[in-house]
């Protein structure tokens, strides 16, 4: 009913002012015919107006107030005049003012509604995230759960070094350099070695040879690739992507996964290990381990002076 009424109205207008030789009503008030075009556009404009459209309409109503005016010039008895014309905007534009005010008074309202609503939206969200809290507990409980069943010597670890992370970190924290050897032992704790794998960029003006020679007589199974001098003067080196792909070849030999790292790209790749069920374990830097990586693994073991020479 309220979509029609507009239409009805604005097709009571100009059946009105289609009416040939039409005289004002002879009731002893002055202008009465004045008033009458006010009103008919005050209605109109009430009627028609929508809260989310009133700015594409008003235009439009406009339009139709100049052109309900200028065809009684081509009906017999009829002129056009733009008194009439003026009273119809007016009308319009009262419409209008008024539809706004009813607009501020309501949102002033309404805020006491939205914030009851915000609250329980609040509520429900807490309680989701609590929900969430609790079913990461229950997860990382029940793969701790599933390495203390078997016994600590037959607890299947693979270890995962960057050792570009790790080196620059040692520098800039510590002045120092990673103890390779006793990081291997450390991160261990007497569990059984699957794979451990130390991802290394060769940079042609460092002799590397006896450090890639004590990790290979140490365990360790050595990932090298050059340092990219880019044109630029610049130069890249990463191995996030080969490190990703052999955890995640290996994750189903392992129960536990250690990821000697603190660069926070990893973390989608700690999500997925912790879903196919490996327990994973993250050992960095302090001040060089992203807070999200920290947060997402199931343990979290700082580096300390412990694991550091110095030369």
């Amino acid at each position: 009913m309220k979509r029609i009424a507009p239409y009805v109205w604005g097709g009571a207008i100009l059946t009105i002012s289609s009416i040939p030789n039409l005289n004002s009503p002879n009731i002893g008030i002055p202008g009465i015919d004045k008033l009458a075009h006010f009103g008919e556009y005050l209605i109109f404009a009430l009627l028609i107006f929508h809260k989310r459209q009133k700015k594409h309409i008003l235009p439009l109503i406009l339009l139709f107030a100049i052109v309900d005016e200028l065809h009684q010039k081509f009906i017999p008895g009829r002129k056009v005049e733009f008194s009439d014309l003026g009273l119809n905007f007016t009308g319009i534009l009262c419409g209008w003012l008024i539809l706004e005010e009813k607009m501020r008074i309501f949102k002033k309202r309404k805020p006491e509604s939205n914030q009851i609503q915000d609250k329980i939206q609040d509520k429900i969200q807490d309680k989701i995230n609590r929900l969430d809290q609790r079913m990461g507990k229950l997860e990382q409980n029940m793969r701790n759960l599933k390495t203390h069943r078997i016994r600590r010597k037959d607890i299947k670890v693979g270890v995962f070094v960057d050792v570009q992370n790790m080196f620059y970190a040692a520098k800039k924290q510590f002045e120092a350099r990673l103890d390779y050897v006793k990081l291997l032992s450390h991160v261990l704790k007497g569990r059984r070695l699957i794979k451990a794998i130390a991802y290394i960029i060769e940079n042609p003006e460092i002799d590397q040879s006896g450090f890639l020679s004590l990790l290979t007589h140490h365990s360790f199974e050595i990932a090298k690739k050059p340092l990219i001098q880019r044109a630029d003067g610049s130069q890249k080196g990463d191995w996030d992507m080969k490190i990703a792909l052999d955890v995640l070849s290996f994750m189903d030999y392992l129960d536990v996964v250690i990821l000697v790292s603190g660069d926070g790209d990893f973390k989608p790749l700690v999500e997925t290990v912790k879903a196919r069920g490996p327990k994973v374990e993250i050992y960095g830097f302090p001040q060089n381990t992203a807070i999200d990586l920290k947060e997402v693994a199931d343990e979290y073991f700082p580096i300390g002076d412990e694991l550091l020479f110095r030369q």
